[in-house]
C-alpha cells in the first residue's frame, strides 16, 4: 500500500494585480518526477502507455496531454504535472509501466506550488528575478526552463503567447517569494 501524502489543494488566489501584471497562486497539482533513458524508444513507449497515447518531447520543451503536462527537465528526466486527484493512479500506472526498466518514479507533490503570471509586464517581471532571456525571440510558448527565480529554484513554462507563464516554485519559499513579487511589481509600475 502506497503511503499517502496529504497536501490540501489550494484554491487560486491573487498575489499581485497591477495594470501590467497579474500573478496568482493556482490550484495544487500532482508533480511526478520520472528518471530514465529518454533516448530509449522502449522507455518512452512505456510512459506513453501510462498516458494512453504517444507523445514526442524535445529538450527544454513541454507537451500537454489533456490536463496533464510533461516537461523535459534533462536528458534523463521528465516532470509530469497532473490534476491532484490523479496523483496516486498516475504513479501506479507509471510504476507498473516501467517495471523491469531502469527508471525511477518519484512523487514530489508536497515540494511545490504553482503561480500563473500574465500581462504586458510579465517578461519584465521575470527579467528582474532570473538570468534567463525571456524575450519572445528567445523564449516562446511550449518552452520550459529550470532556473533560479529570486534566488530560489524554479521551473518556468510559457503556456501562451499573450504572454502567460506558469512558475513551479519550492513550497518552502512561497511566502518569501510572494513578498519579493509584491515589491518587484511595485518597482515595475
Amino acid at each position: 500500500m502506497r503511503e499517502q501524502i496529504f497536501v490540501k489543494p489550494a484554491a487560486p488566489h491573487p498575489i499581485v494585480v497591477t495594470p501590467r501584471i497579474a500573478l496568482e497562486e493556482i490550484e495544487q497539482a500532482a508533480w511526478i518526477d520520472v528518471r530514465g533513458d529518454l533516448q530509449d524508444p522502449g522507455f518512452n513507449q512505456r510512459i506513453a502507455a501510462a498516458f494512453g497515447r504517444p507523445f514526442a518531447i524535445e529538450a527544454n520543451r513541454f507537451v500537454q496531454l489533456g490536463e496533464r503536462t510533461i516537461l523535459w527537465l534533462g536528458p534523463d528526466e521528465l516532470l509530469i504535472v497532473a490534476p491532484y486527484a490523479e496523483r496516486l493512479a498516475l504513479i501506479e500506472a507509471l510504476e507498473t509501466g516501467l517495471d523491469g526498466v531502469h527508471a525511477a518514479v518519484t512523487d514530489v507533490t508536497g515540494n511545490r506550488v504553482r503561480w500563473r503570471l500574465s500581462g504586458a509586464g510579465a517578461r519584465d517581471f521575470l527579467a528582474g528575478a532570473c538570468s534567463i532571456d525571456f524575450h519572445p525571440r528567445s523564449f516562446q510558448t511550449g518552452q520550459c526552463v529550470q532556473t533560479l527565480f529570486a534566488r530560489s529554484s524554479a521551473t518556468i513554462l510559457q503556456t501562451a503567447a499573450d504572454p502567460v507563464f506558469e512558475l513551479h516554485l519550492r513550497r518552502s519559499f512561497n511566502r518569501h517569494l510572494q513578498g519579493w513579487a509584491l515589491q518587484a511589481a511595485a518597482d515595475l509600475e
